[in-house]
């Protein structure tokens, strides 16, 4: 295989080797320290992901305490329980709305013992009609109360359940909150994630995104991803937005009718890795100086090492030609200037034995 024309001389193979030696340790540092912190910011993330759904389920159980409590006590009213035995419904709603608004309910239901819908603060005019959600009265049967996140009427609320007794229950009291960005960005203060939550509504419909503390692109963006169903909605689960990675960890937060909700709590890997960027930048820049000061230094090393060759060179060639009065400097005290003075002895010696040579010829 011929030679490249530029790897001909010794001191361009020599320089060559230098500078690609240096390359190749350098991309592999390089190498190294990136992968390494790609996965130390996995691994943080994963943790500040695994915490984080800690929290939130200890405050999504510690509100729902309060609401229960709350709910409680307004069931306990003697207004209250005297405006559901008048039967008197504009009386029924107004007392409903009344006691919502003092805890700052969104919604208040009142569901009968056959798990009819009697009355709807949302809509007070609406007919009576069964409770979406049988489960959850169920549920509420067998405990004494009960909560849950589900899906009504359009949005998501959190629910707790509560016996209406006079003194044995005659009908189930339904307190709703809504779950919204507001409340989203309450959670994400404590969690320091972002938290989305969605609702798969069966039937082959698309996810509704409910509440988010993501921003407007980022919000649409997602609930693009959630229509494609590229999110995986169980465990931990990564995911690109707007060329921007973000790792995530769903929570099944309720299973009631056809609805499935699901909370996402979710950290962008890419502002995480920001320091390392940084580091990165800084690693570059201490390559392409290094390599820099590589060749500068590998130019004139390689100059001093190959100088004393080539005069040797040069005398060897006019020693050729039968000159033998060039005679090499030595002005080193290496291996190269006892290979000079070595060259100088040898020249001397050549035409000292030419002379009885040509004598005797």
């Amino acid at each position: 295989m011929p030679t490249m024309p530029l790897l001909r001389s010794f001191q361009s193979r020599l320089l060559f080797f230098f500078v690609g030696l240096y390359i190749l340790a350098q991309v592999l540092a390089f190498l190294a320290v990136d992968s390494a912190s790609t996965q130390t910011a996995r691994v943080h993330i994963n943790d500040e992901l695994t915490l984080g759904g800690k929290v939130f389920d200890q405050v999504i159980q510690s509100r729902s305490e309060q609401l229960l409590l709350a709910s409680e006590a307004l069931t306990g009213d003697l207004g209250f329980k005297s405006a559901f035995g008048s039967r008197d419904r504009p009386t029924l709603l107004s007392a409903m709305k009344n006691h919502a608004a003092r805890i700052n309910a969104d919604v208040m239901l009142l569901i009968s013992l056959d798990r009819t819908l009697i009355a709807n603060t949302l809509h007070p005019k609406a007919r009576l009609k069964p409770f979406p959600y049988p489960r959850l009265i169920k549920a509420a049967e067998q405990a004494g109360r009960a909560s849950a996140i589900a899906f009504f009427e359009g949005r998501l609320y959190r629910f707790v359940v509560v016996p209406l007794r006079a003194p044995l229950p005659v009908a189930w009291v339904i307190v709703g909150f809504s779950i919204d960005d507001a409340m989203a960005q309450d959670l994400k203060r404590l969690t320091s994630l972002d938290v989305t939550f969605f609702v798969e509504a069966g039937g082959g419909r698309p996810p509704i995104l409910a509440a988010s503390t993501l921003a407007g692109d980022l919000h649409q963006e997602l609930g693009a991803v959630l229509r494609s169903a590229a999110l995986v909605t169980h465990g931990t689960t990564e995911f690109t937005m707007q060329e921007e990675t973000f790792l995530g960890l769903s929570r099944d937060l309720s299973r009631e009718g056809d609805s499935h909700v699901t909370v996402i709590l979710q950290r962008s890997l890419d502002a995480a890795l920001q320091p390392f960027y940084q580091l990165r930048r800084t690693l570059v820049l201490l390559f392409g100086g290094g390599l820099a000061a590589l060749l500068s230094g590998g130019i004139v090393i390689a100059t001093m090492v190959t100088k004393p060759v080539r005069m040797l060179a040069e005398s060897a060639h006019s020693i050729e030609q039968g000159d033998y009065s060039r005679v090499v400097p030595v002005d080193r005290q290496d291996e190269f200037g006892r290979l000079s003075n070595a060259f100088n002895l040898m020249q001397e010696a050549i035409p000292q034995r030419e002379v009885p040579i040509r004598y005797q010829a």
